[in-house]
């Protein structure tokens, strides 16, 4: 998996959003090796939503609801929610 991962992580770091979002969810879940951090996973999710991604939106909007990974924040998850319903 050190492999899998290293090329995911090269290209998450280089701005790929896909990367980012495949980088989250491993984190989210332990998976591929890695340890489970969902403060991991969120920072990876939140950069992916900051570059436009709808799917990065309602994810990132889903941890601040429920505070997975960062202090929760109802309004601002739904903020988010809402905003990859819409652009979506």
């Amino acid at each position: 998996h050190e492999a899998t991962v290293a090329e995911i992580r090269r290209r998450a770091e280089a701005g790929e959003v896909d990367a980012m979002l495949k980088l989250g969810a491993w984190h989210h879940t332990g998976q591929m090796g890695l340890p489970m951090s969902h403060a991991e996973g969120f920072r990876w999710c939140r950069r992916a939503a900051e570059l436009g991604s709808l799917y990065a939106y309602a994810s990132a909007g889903l941890c601040l609801v429920g505070g997975r990974g960062v202090d929760a924040d109802v309004p601002q998850g739904l903020s988010l929610i809402s905003a990859a319903a819409v652009g979506g």
